[in-house]
């Protein structure tokens, strides 16, 4: 066993080592470290309001409902009393991530794995008062949290136009063709940050298992796009830094589907350029790890 676990750890340094060159010892350094935060204010309580909009103090002038800490909002600590909570703790990645969706009043919103449920709240806030969102999760524990996320958060008027579901994402397409004008999929990954801070996982790390993991989140991509309507938008992301599970996924969609996709280029307040998409990496921002694509449906 003592073989196989050093096997397993070395083979994951000569991979990463091999992608970011002479970048992969602080990147792996800040990928064992704990994430920062922010408070994303919660938009049904916040969001008819101008006043944390013109705060002084914005520590995110792309998104000005995201905060530090309480005390940028005139508080010391949260708001108590409310019906609802009043800010959900997010990496600001994820909050660009679902940003990026464009998500308009009126729509109708797939969330395909939509667990814990912090994008899926900026996506319920941003359907308006007559768009629907279906937030889908497969893992049952994972369901429980993400209801109750939704109910902590949002209110019950809203509720009413939430879906949660259980399906296989892979088949969704199939059975759901053309029905949404969003679909997120922000796909199961390596998640190489947590693997790296919990050991006994890292022992069963492999490049074959990053491969299937690429296979199963192409399987989700295809079946987000036939899920989309003509003209619609996907988002696929992960918190991966593997170019396997990122741009690797995009250029095989691209290769094989073409005929009725394209890339939508797109640049995030945070983070970089890659050559199918965008990621945010925790060794040059105080955030992520994250990365996404966008692409429209021809």
């Amino acid at each position: 066993m003592g073989t196989q676990r050093r096997d397993a750890r070395e083979d994951f340094e000569e991979r990463y080592a091999s992608i970011f060159g002479s970048r992969w010892p602080v990147l792996r350094e800040r990928l064992l470290e704990a994430r920062e935060r922010c408070i994303r204010l919660n938009g049904f309580l916040f969001g008819r309001e101008d006043w944390f909009r013109n705060r002084p103090t914005v520590s995110f002038k792309w998104a000005p409902e995201c905060l530090r800490d309480w005390s940028e909002a005139g508080f010391e600590d949260a708001p108590q009393g409310l019906a609802l909570e009043a800010g959900y703790l997010m990496d600001p990645a994820s909050v660009a991530v679902a940003l990026a969706l464009e998500v308009n009043e009126g729509m109708k919103v797939l969330d395909l794995c939509a667990a814990p449920g912090g994008k899926t709240l900026i996506l319920a806030e941003r359907m308006g008062e007559f768009g629907h969102l279906v937030a889908n999760e497969l893992s049952r524990s994972r369901r429980f949290k993400l209801l109750d996320v939704l109910n902590r958060y949002v209110p019950d008027t809203v509720l009413r136009r939430v879906e949660v579901r259980s399906w296989d994402g892979s088949g969704v397409g199939l059975r759901h063709p053309e029905q949404f004008d969003r679909v997120l999929v922000d796909a199961p990954c390596s998640a190489e940050g947590h693997l790296l801070q919990h050991p006994r996982e890292l022992d069963r790390w492999s490049a074959a298992r990053s491969r299937q993991l690429a296979r199963r989140q192409y399987a989700l991509l295809c079946s987000a796009l036939l899920a989309t309507r003509p003209g619609g938008r996907v988002v696929y992301a992960t918190c991966s830094v593997s170019p396997t599970e990122n741009d690797g996924v995009i250029e095989r969609l691209l290769h094989r589907k073409g005929e009725m996709v394209r890339r939508i280029p797109y640049r995030a307040p945070l983070g970089e350029q890659t050559a199918m998409g965008w990621c945010v990496l925790p060794d040059r921002e105080r955030a992520g790890p994250a990365y996404f694509a966008v692409l429209e449906k021809i």
